[in-house]
């Protein structure tokens, strides 16, 4: 399978999930299927009354075979421990998801500067249309339900980024693999053309003196 068919089947297994409930109890196939990890995270059983956002996500990726790539946990807090590990955690609020990323957010951001508290939810990416996503979420009003959520919004907490191309088989380009060259074509240090190419030493020198003074219009702005 190609990495965009594995996003999809990884997203798919979590859509089978929406309306599945406390209410009815339904919610405890998830709890059970999450206790029959094995080994199980940090040897702990989880009860029917546990939040289980994280478990939830957990659930998906062991239902897709996909534990490798996205850490099995029922703390949101250990998960985004694991993906660091893991080299996979992606700190920026601003970050422009991709469909199968794992959203995590924290309530109690006053929205002024990034937000660096703890964890306290968890969601899988189910798509993003310009700068709208759309995330399907365990433990949402006791729920599996979906949010809609801005690029940036203030409850962020940031992504872990599963590296499904691993699993793919597929060669993926680095500048498409790494935030790098979206970042670098955004503050205007390249034009995003020809990412393969050989750079001049005139390129070079243009890119490092475009580096310099975009560093020194930050410290200017920040006021350091």
């Amino acid at each position: 399978m190609t990495e965009n068919e594995l996003r999809k089947r990884f997203v798919d297994n979590a859509v089978a999930f929406l309306g599945t409930n406390e209410r009815d109890g339904s919610h405890r196939q998830i709890i059970d299927i999450y206790n029959s990890i094995s080994p199980l995270p940090r040897n702990y059983k989880m009860t029917y009354t546990d939040p289980w956002c994280a478990a939830f996500v957990s659930v998906v990726a062991k239902l897709s075979k996909m534990l490798s790539i996205i850490p099995a946990e029922c703390s949101c807090y250990y998960m985004v421990e694991a993906f660091k590990k893991m080299g996979r955690w992606e700190e920026r609020d601003d970050y422009t998801p991709t469909i199968g990323d794992i959203i995590f957010y924290n309530w109690n951001d006053n929205g002024v500067g990034d937000n660096m508290g703890e964890p306290q939810h968890v969601g899988i990416v189910k798509s993003v249309t310009n700068a709208w996503i759309t995330v399907i979420e365990g433990n949402y009003s006791d729920s599996v339900k979906e949010r809609g959520m801005i690029v940036n919004g203030v409850n962020i907490r940031g992504y872990g980024r599963p590296d499904f191309n691993s699993l793919s088989g597929e060669t993926t380009p680095w500048y498409e693999s790494s935030g790098e060259w979206a970042d670098a074509t955004k503050i205007g240090l390249v034009d995003g053309k020809r990412p393969e190419a050989k750079a001049t030493r005139a390129e070079v020198a243009a890119i490092v003196l475009r580096a310099i003074d975009y560093i020194f219009k930050e410290v200017r702005k920040n006021g350091q």
